[in-house]
């Protein structure tokens, strides 16, 4: 049994799309959706979904650029956080879990790793920024730093920190 921060909790949605730009006009403009974070490929929703540039998302996966193409390419994933990414990820590998990849870093500094769920979806646990900013800030990187690096607003980095 995992410990309760390690426990992953649902975060969102997220769908691979061809074309971010009119992905993100169609469910801002059509359904009325708000936006919360726009980070160019990857685009977040109130509500708890996300688009991610279909090409961008299954390079950070491995499934394309490593040599080796796989048969079958996702066109979504389910999102989950979890604070204790290691125990986590410590409890499906001592099950047997089949997995897309195991531990990697993001591009923006975020910890991840992905499994394949027993019907073959692609399902994420990553750990949440609020504990990237915080590992940052460990290592004493000052504010500037951790935005350019993990592309969230300057002033939710500088709430992060506030936090105790």
């Amino acid at each position: 049994m995992m410990q309760e921060n390690a426990i992953p909790k649902f975060s969102s949605a997220v769908f691979f799309v061809k074309d971010i730009e009119k992905s993100k006009k169609f469910y801002s403009e059509m359904l009325s959706q708000k936006i919360s974070l726009d980070h160019g490929r990857c685009v977040v929703f109130e509500g708890g979904f996300s688009l991610w540039l279909r090409e961008y998302a299954l390079e950070i996966m491995g499934f394309v650029g490593s040599g080796e193409q796989k048969e079958v390419l996702p066109v979504a994933e389910i999102y989950f956080e979890s604070v204790d990414i290691e125990e986590c990820l410590s409890f499906l590998k001592d099950n047997n879990i089949d997995f897309v990849h195991e531990m990697l870093e993001q591009p923006w500094g975020q910890r991840c790793f992905r499994l394949y769920d027993l019907d073959g979806h692609v399902v994420e646990v990553g750990e949440p920024m609020w504990v990237v900013i915080k590992r940052f800030s460990k290592l004493g990187w000052p504010v500037d730093r951790i935005v350019e690096k993990t592309f969230m607003p300057q002033g939710i980095v500088e709430s992060v920190l506030k936090e105790k």
